[in-house]
């Protein structure tokens, strides 16, 4: 199972890492992820099939900030989800080659999840990332930037857009 959420996170920060011209906002809708969120300029959107889950990511760049939600499908039941969550903070900072420098709870729909800040002192980057698993379904969504253009405003507004339906 963390090899799982390990791969479906590294995948989430690849896809990241590509930039888009940036235009007016874009609500993202999602009815097999059960999802929405509101992206601050024109987005992208990828998926993953694997034999024990399917990720689907979408990416949008503005003003040199990369955001990105992703909602992974699980085929295997998830247990210990409050595990689970930590190894994926654990994984994305791992994976940007930074750290965890706050973490604290995050709720989604009444279900526990996590957020971080993250830096990433060799990049200069800064970053939030939030997770939250709720049945079968992981979803991720996060906002990085470079120090110089991190925009604790606009990442915050990302982050309130983002909805998850019953």
């Amino acid at each position: 199972m963390k090899r799982i959420l390990l791969s479906s996170t590294l995948l989430v920060l690849l896809i990241g890492i590509t930039s888009l011209a940036p235009s007016a906002k874009v609500k993202y809708s999602s009815s097999e992820g059960k999802l929405s969120a509101i992206f601050p300029g024109e987005f992208s959107t990828s998926e993953d099939v694997r034999d024990t889950y399917k990720s689907v990511k979408t990416q949008a760049m503005a003003d040199d900030m990369v955001y990105f939600v992703a909602y992974t499908i699980h085929d295997i039941e998830m247990t210990d989800v409050d595990e689970l969550t930590q190894v994926s903070v654990e994984a994305f900072a791992e994976g940007l080659e930074g750290e965890v420098t706050s973490q604290t709870a995050w709720k989604v729909n009444k279900t526990n999840g996590l957020q971080a800040k993250i830096e990433v002192k060799g990049s200069s980057l800064k970053g939030e990332y939030r997770v939250v698993i709720i049945g079968q379904i992981q979803y991720q969504i996060t906002a990085i930037a470079p120090v110089d253009s991190w925009d604790p405003k606009k990442a915050s507004k990302f982050f309130k857009s983002f909805k998850v339906t019953k």
